[in-house]
């Protein structure tokens, strides 16, 4: 004989397809009182006005950056314009030509001619 032993037949525990159960949260709601109302909804406007204001806020920065890059961006081209410039002249003013007609004009000095003696 067995103890204990079991003489119920096994049933299936599963839910079965085709049959719908209504589940506990779909049927929750909410249970606020009129003041907790208010105040939830106040507090979510003041939260959306102060969303909109930094936003704002952060709008305006970026705008005053963008324009700070656009100034600065036209200076560059500026600076780089006026530096090719320079650099032309400079190119100009050390040719050989140019650095022998000055030295001849201010410091009288000359190219040793063919019967002259130089020194190092």
């Amino acid at each position: 004989m067995f103890v204990k032993a079991q003489s119920q037949q096994y049933r299936y525990q599963g839910t079965v397809t085709g049959v719908r159960h209504r589940s506990a949260a779909a049927t929750f709601e909410w249970d606020m009182s009129a003041a907790f109302k208010r105040a939830v909804t106040i507090a979510l406007g003041v939260a959306l006005v102060l969303v909109f204001v930094i936003s704002q806020l952060f709008y305006w920065k970026i705008m005053e950056s963008r324009q700070a890059v656009s100034g600065l961006q036209a200076t560059i081209s500026l600076s780089s314009q006026e530096n090719g410039a320079l650099l032309i002249v400079r190119d100009r003013l050390l040719t050989p030509q140019r650095i022998k007609a000055v030295a001849a004009a201010k410091l009288d000095l000359h190219v040793p001619g063919e019967n002259q003696i130089h020194r190092f």
